[in-house]
């Protein structure tokens, strides 16, 4: 559900600026009542869930899905990897995450820690690094849209793997143990542990998130590529505007002009280099540039 009216407005317009999309939303300000989404489920042929942001640890929806018996196609990304068997209950869409991975904690971080930005703020900039498989969604689609006999194949593999791992007496079952157990591994430590305050960066604790780390160097613009002009939209305009240090607008011209967009052009424009493979990541992740295919 939307936090507010005003950016439900704005999702609903970036919406609608696409031809050809039809979306039925259940919900909306206020959320889903159960007995919808059951009848969401049940009319459904496929899930499809596309998690991009170090906020989704697990995945509720996703075994919702499966016990519901439908084939699933989900980002690879995080303990969504856990849940879908690839090519038995559904595919996995390879994700690729812009973060360096070394120990130096970052300007979100740190404003992130002192609550100069909160919590929805700091996984929004971390999500806008994100990147999705375009193709690998396209293709497993395609499979599945085309293919009934495999798709309520998958639907049984689904119902099968939470009848069979996921149900709430098999899962309060496995808490009781994980308690059990680590009340007795307290119970039989015998040292004194000093507790030392730790606070390793964002991008570090979740580097194990994505498919792989995203390194391109160089994008092209395609005839189906999404115009520009989108970094501008209101939705996610400021967020960009820090992504990119204030120069949004000349990224635009950049990619306007010569078609492409390179590491090289960033560097021309001030973008520092340790912000340069975000921006990249932004600009792939929103379709306006491809890796070369």
């Amino acid at each position: 559900n939307f936090a507010n009216k005003s950016i439900e407005e704005l999702y609903n317009k970036l919406i609608y600026s696409f031809e050809n999309l039809i979306v039925k939303r259940v919900g909306g300000i206020n959320k889903a009542t159960e007995q919808a989404k059951i009848d969401s489920l049940n009319a459904a042929n496929i899930f499809i869930s596309l998690s991009d942001n170090i906020q989704e640890t697990f995945g509720l929806t996703v075994i919702e899905a499966m016990a519901a018996e439908l084939p699933c196609i989900v980002s690879d990304w995080n303990g969504y990897k856990d849940l879908v068997k690839e090519t038995e209950t559904g595919y996995l869409i390879p994700t690729r995450y812009a973060g360096g991975y070394d120990n130096e904690i970052n300007q979100v971080d740190i404003e992130y820690k002192i609550e100069k930005i909160n919590f929805d703020y700091m996984i929004g900039l971390k999500s806008m690094k994100t990147i999705i498989d375009e193709n690998a969604l396209i293709n497993k689609l395609e499979i599945l849209i085309n293919n009934k006999d495999l798709r309520e194949s998958m639907g049984r593999n689904s119902k099968e793997r939470w009848r069979n791992l996921y149900t709430w007496s098999i899962v309060s079952e496995q808490y009781r143990d994980l308690w059990i157990n680590l009340k007795e591994i307290r119970e039989s430590c015998t040292k004194s542990i000093e507790s030392v305050s730790f606070h390793p960066p964002i991008d570090y604790v979740f580097k194990h998130y994505p498919t792989e780390i995203s390194n391109q160097e160089k994008l092209l613009v395609y005839s189906d590529s999404t115009k520009a002009e989108i970094l501008l939209n209101p939705l996610h305009s400021q967020l960009i505007e820090i992504i990119t240090s204030n120069k949004t607008n000349k990224i635009i011209e950049l990619i306007n002009k010569n078609k492409s967009i390179t590491l090289t052009h960033l560097n021309e424009i001030g973008i520092e280099k340790k912000k340069q493979k975000e921006v990249m990541a932004v600009i792939e992740k929103l379709g306006i540039a491809k890796n070369q295919i």
